[in-house]
């Protein structure tokens, strides 16, 4: 599961990549299967690992624990990206509040609360659809127990409105940005997470195998805006059989660090890659080098991303595990 974490990661490099000439866009796919995994990871996590007395104690640790996993990198980021201008002699606002928040992250595709729009790591607006979905997850799981034909009621409906926001956008990006419009992806996987039926047939390699060549195979017959979503429903067929593996814990160590490098990578890339295509345009787009700009750039984009990404899990996210261990109970 972690290579295939790793592999999304990729693909968002590689569709922020300049001169990207493809029609379909390789980080909304990317991003929603990410949504998917996110969905049935999160319920399964706060189930697994935070088995303490009090519902008190359970949300608490649970939600530092998420802070301490997406935060010390994402901030580590912000601060090299703001550096970067700041020498350069741009500076993105003097609005303290812009700043505010950038660092908050969660409510950062808000523009309405904070009066502007402006993402200095750009990519980091789906952290904030993750940290609301975060925030969600003790309440679903209570829900579920209690009430679960009304959540499922409920959570169908919201299904629903999102997939409709996702095929008709606002063009408001407090909308179009928000759980609202993506919730239709999470929930999809907490409805996969609760389901041990659905679980049963993608566990069987065969029936994930057939649903990905049919997917894969209609997406040359249809129109570009179906053809994202048939492309996704591929990849969350994946996802789904090797969600069923990663509970079982069939991967390896190194499977496990290509994981951890996944969100690194994610937050990274997009400094990297706008690093990588001014040294082009200054030292190399002269030269008529043998292989396209755009080949160029993916090499390098992903190559540098991953060893950033690996120093970032080395002396951020690996001394910060012994704190986030703390927090967990099995």
């Amino acid at each position: 599961m972690g290579t295939f974490r790793c592999l999304l990661a990729w693909l968002v490099v590689i569709g922020h990549t300049h001169n990207y000439p493809f029609a379909i866009d390789s980080g909304i796919i990317a991003v929603s299967v990410f949504f998917f995994i996110s969905g049935y990871l999160m319920p399964l996590a706060f189930e697994s690992n935070y088995k303490f007395s009090s519902l008190y104690l359970r949300v608490k640790n649970y939600a530092l624990n998420r802070i301490l996993r997406i935060y010390p990198i994402y901030w580590a980021c912000l601060i090299l990206v703001i550096l970067k201008y700041a020498f350069g002699g741009n500076y993105f606002s003097s609005n303290i509040d812009v700043y505010i928040q950038n660092f908050l992250l969660f409510g950062l595709n808000q523009s309405k609360f904070w009066g502007q729009y402006l993402r200095f790591n750009n990519p980091a607006w789906s952290l904030d659809v993750e940290l609301q979905y975060y925030i969600l997850v003790p309440f679903l799981l209570i829900a579920w127990r209690k009430q679960r034909v009304i959540t499922i009621i409920g959570l169908t409906i919201f299904s629903m409105l999102s997939f409709y926001l996702l095929a008709a956008p606002t063009s408001l990006v407090d909308i179009d940005r928000s759980l609202l419009a993506w919730s239709c992806l999470f929930f999809l996987g907490f409805f996969y997470f609760q389901s041990g039926s659905l679980q049963s047939i993608f566990r069987k390699k065969s029936i994930t195998a057939l649903l990905v060549i049919v997917c894969s195979i209609s997406s040359f017959f249809l129109k570009e805006e179906f053809r994202t979503v048939v492309l996704v429903a591929g990849m969350i067929c994946v996802a789904s059989y090797l969600l069923i593996l990663q509970k079982e814990r069939r991967f390896g160590h190194l499977d496990n660090i290509l994981g951890e490098l996944s969100y690194p990578v994610y937050i990274f890339h997009i400094y990297i890659v706008g690093v990588n295509h001014t040294i082009y345009l200054k030292y190399f787009d002269k030269l008529n080098l043998p292989i396209s700009q755009f080949s160029y750039l993916v090499i390098a984009n992903i190559v540098l991303s991953t060893i950033i990404g690996y120093f970032a899990f080395m002396f951020i996210s690996k001394p910060i595990e012994i704190f986030r261990k703390k927090y967990k109970k099995t």
